[in-house]
């Protein structure tokens, strides 16, 4: 610790301190926790001559399901889970590849978690490609 003229040690120089937490014995010791990986990535994606940027899920084994969009995420989200219960901590994504002549798409049943980036996505698609508003 470096002093200052008068022969105090001055604080503005300490060293920032290490990330520390007690362990069971109530010793110190350095963090090891890694932030979470993300299950999703962002990628680009152009429609109707507009790019834009969405989600795609990375994560194994996820559910995906193909569905006539309904004008509303709740219908959709019915349709997708087809009378199966949805788990508490996963959403549905409407997927990037909403085709307005079937007026289907693709959902992803995901991980809150990793839904909650900004990202544009099916629904965004089906507003621009109807004039329709989703609720």
């Amino acid at each position: 610790m470096a002093k200052s003229p008068a022969g105090r040690a001055n604080k503005a120089s300490k060293a920032p301190k290490a990330n520390l937490a007690k362990t069971k014995a109530g010793r110190a010791s350095a963090c090891a926790r890694k932030p979470k990986k993300r299950q999703s990535k962002l990628v680009r994606f152009t429609f109707r001559g507009k790019t834009k940027t969405g989600l795609v899920p990375t994560e194994r084994n996820v559910r995906s399901v193909k569905v006539k969009y309904t004008g509303s995420r709740a219908g959709d989200f019915r349709a997708a889970n087809a009378g199966r219960p949805q788990p508490a901590d996963r959403v549905w994504h409407h997927f990037h590849d909403y085709d307005p002549k079937t007026n289907t798409g693709t959902m992803y049943l995901m991980k809150i978690s990793d839904h909650k980036v900004g990202h544009t996505g099916g629904v965004w698609m089906f507003t621009k490609a109807t004039g329709i508003p989703y609720k």
